[in-house]
């Protein structure tokens, strides 16, 4: 089985006055139900450069959460990881907040949006007249115009166009703006996307 390394949320708790890691449970068995090996990733790392080099990982995924720049200690983390991926060409998924990390990592810009918190919608590629059912868990959107041109909008969402899916023209990252993981039942459309990814076999 593959070994995934997984970011994690980061909170304040004021009664001990400590930072702590937190993850929805539901994306570490998602991934294993895909036949991965999730291994999460501590905030607290100030160089996880190290502790990546030990590890014969297939692919990361850095996950949903706060927005960006409310724990800057998660924002330095993960930057990091997007740098690894970049230099050792390992795959790395952007999974909502994650891929408003990596549209920001190429200076690119973000929207704020009503309407698209604890919702669904419908997504579609620009040539196709398929649409897919995902849920929806953002408060901020990425809009093309303001996008680096080297990310390549994939799915967009039907009635706004705000782009949902992108691709890297050169590094293999790929950004998701709904959460696979929250589903009820694995949706095969989320699976094939994941797994053809991760070149799983």
């Amino acid at each position: 089985m593959n070994k995934i390394i997984v970011s994690q949320s980061l909170i304040y708790d004021t009664k001990t006055k400590v930072y702590k890691d937190q993850l929805d449970n539901q994306v570490i068995s998602y991934l294993y139900k895909l036949n991965y090996i999730p291994i999460t990733i501590s905030n607290g790392f100030k160089n996880p450069i190290d502790f990546l080099k030990k590890l014969k990982i297939s692919g990361i995924i850095i996950t949903g959460g706060a927005n960006i720049g409310i724990y800057p200690k998660r924002d330095k983390l993960e930057t990091k990881l997007i740098d690894y991926s970049i230099k050792k060409k390992i795959p790395l998924l952007g999974i909502c907040r994650g891929m408003q990390l990596i549209n920001h990592y190429f200076k690119g810009n973000l929207n704020k949006i009503n309407n698209h918190v604890r919702t669904k919608h419908y997504i579609k590629t620009k040539n196709s007249k398929r649409k897919y059912l995902v849920n929806s868990y953002h408060n901020f959107s990425i809009n093309e115009k303001r996008m680096n041109t080297n990310l390549t909008p994939i799915h967009r969402h039907t009635k706004d166009s705000t782009i949902e899916s992108f691709v890297h023209s050169k590094y293999k990252l790929l950004g998701i703006m709904w959460h696979p993981e929250r589903q009820k039942k694995i949706k095969s459309f989320d699976k094939t996307i994941i797994q053809n990814f991760f070149k799983h076999k």
